[in-house]
C-alpha cells in the first residue's frame, strides 16, 4: 500500500510495553536522521539508519533488544509520516508567503495558476529573501518558518529533544538535508495550486526524490562558490540560532 495505508504493517500495540517504547523513541531518532540527511532514504540507507535508531533508543533505556524484522518495518514505515508532516506544516506558510488566493472566483483561480507557474520556472524564487531582485539565496523567511514549524514548533518536537542531530558537524548549524527537505516541501506546496484552486496531493518519493537532490545539490554548488566568504555555513548558523530562540 502507499503512504498512509494500514493493512499488512505490524503495530507497536502488538509487542510488549518496553518493545513498544523503545520503537516509540527508535522511530524519534530515525526522523530525527531522516529530517537532517533525506527524507527519502533508499533501502540501504533506511535499514542502517533504522539500525543505528533502534541502538540509541536501547541505549538511552540501558537496554539490549535484538533488531528484528518487525521493529524494521515499524520504524521505517514512519518516514511517511515526517513528510506528511512536513507538508502539512508549509501549506499555509506557502499560501501567505507567496500570496495565493483561497478563492473560486475566475480571477483568483486565474491568479493562482499563473502564480504557480511562475514559482515553478524558476526554484530561486524559493529560496531568495528578495525574489525581486534574486539576492539572499538560501535566506528567504519561509526556510526558517518551516524548519521552526517542522521541527521546533513544541517543547516536545524532534529538534527540541534530539538535539544533537539538528547540529550538522560541517556547518555548525542547521544541515544542508533538512533545507533541502524544507525547500522540497514548499515546491510539492506550490505544485498543489497549478490549477488555480489548492488540491492537496501526495508527498511521494517517486516524484519529489529526484527534486529534493537538486536543491541539495542546489546547496553543494552555492557553498563550493562561496567557501571563501563562508557564506552558507553562516546562514545555517543563523537558522538553528533562531529555530531555538523561538522554544525559549
Amino acid at each position: 500500500m502507499g503512504e498512509g495505508g494500514t493493512r499488512g504493517r505490524v503495530r507497536s500495540a502488538d509487542f510488549d510495553k518496553l518493545y513498544a517504547s523503545t520503537i516509540h523513541l527508535a522511530v524519534g531518532h530515525y526522523q530525527s536522521i531522516l529530517a537532517n540527511t533525506t527524507i527519502y532514504p533508499n533501502d540501504i540507507e533506511a535499514r542502517d539508519w533504522s539500525g543505528q535508531a533502534w541502538a540509541a533508543a536501547c541505549r538511552s533505556q540501558g537496554v539490549r533488544i535484538d533488531y528484528d524484522e518487525d521493529a524494521y518495518k515499524l520504524i521505517t514505515e514512519r518516514g511517511s509520516n515526517l513528510r506528511s508532516d512536513l507538508k502539512t506544516a508549509l501549506r499555509a506558510l506557502v499560501e501567505t508567503e507567496f500570496g495565493f488566493k483561497n478563492d473560486k472566483t475566475p480571477e483568483a483561480i486565474r491568479f493562482n495558476a499563473e502564480l504557480a507557474s511562475t514559482l515553478l520556472g524558476n526554484r530561486k524564487l524559493f529560496t531568495c529573501k528578495n525574489r525581486e531582485a534574486g539576492k539572499g539565496l538560501f535566506e528567504a523567511d519561509i526556510i526558517l518558518k518551516g524548519i521552526t514549524k517542522w521541527c521546533y514548533d513544541r517543547k516536545n518536537s524532534l529538534g527540541a529533544t534530539l538535539t544533537s542531530y539538528f547540529k550538522d558537524t560541517t556547518t555548525g548549524g542547521a544541515s544542508l538535508g533538512i533545507i533541502a527537505a524544507v525547500l522540497t516541501g514548499i515546491e510539492a506546496c506550490v505544485v498543489e495550486w497549478t490549477t488555480g484552486t489548492k488540491i492537496e496531493s501526495r508527498f511521494y518519493k517517486e516524484r519529489y526524490a529526484a527534486i529534493f537532490e537538486t536543491y541539495y545539490k542546489m546547496l553543494v554548488d552555492f557553498d563550493e562558490g562561496t567557501r571563501h566568504a563562508d557564506i552558507l555555513p553562516k546562514i545555517c548558523k543563523r537558522l538553528l540560532k533562531h529555530a531555538w530562540y523561538v522554544l525559549q
